[in-house]
């Protein structure tokens, strides 16, 4: 059994045909939208969805850049023993929020006010196998 569309000659069809373009994202660019998906309170669903881009493009780019040399992307954070040493409990001053990535993929982000002293303990205790 076979059918076929036959359109009324008052009907009218319109055809559109649209040709998907890959996007080049220039590094600054890139940086901007991260900097944009990634703040405080963001959605990157929302984000993505704004430059049309699927969320997992967020996460490449921000790999990537990790991967870069300070200069150029993310600063690689040592923790040495100075870091350790006693200091004298005091008030907590306000500091802008830090996003902390661990080699084992683990992140930890901070608030605007935080404890520097609890942040290196948290940073040692999950860096641990």
């Amino acid at each position: 059994m076979t059918s076929s569309y036959v359109a009324d000659p008052r009907e009218e069809i319109e055809i559109r045909r649209r040709v998907i373009r890959r996007r080049r994202w220039s590094d600054q660019e890139k940086v901007r939208i991260l900097a944009e998906a990634f703040a405080p309170g963001a959605s990157r669903k929302a984000v993505a969805e704004q430059y049309g881009i699927a969320q997992a493009q967020l996460y490449s780019w921000r790999k990537h850049l990790m991967t870069l040399p300070a200069e150029e992307g993310f600063m690689p954070v040592h923790v040495g023993s100075s870091a350790l040493t006693e200091r004298q409990p005091g008030p907590v001053s306000p500091m802008p929020p830090v996003e902390i990535v661990l080699p084992n993929g683990i992140s930890i982000r901070t608030g605007s006010a935080f404890d520097p002293d609890a942040v290196c303990r948290l940073v040692l205790g999950l860096g641990r196998p």
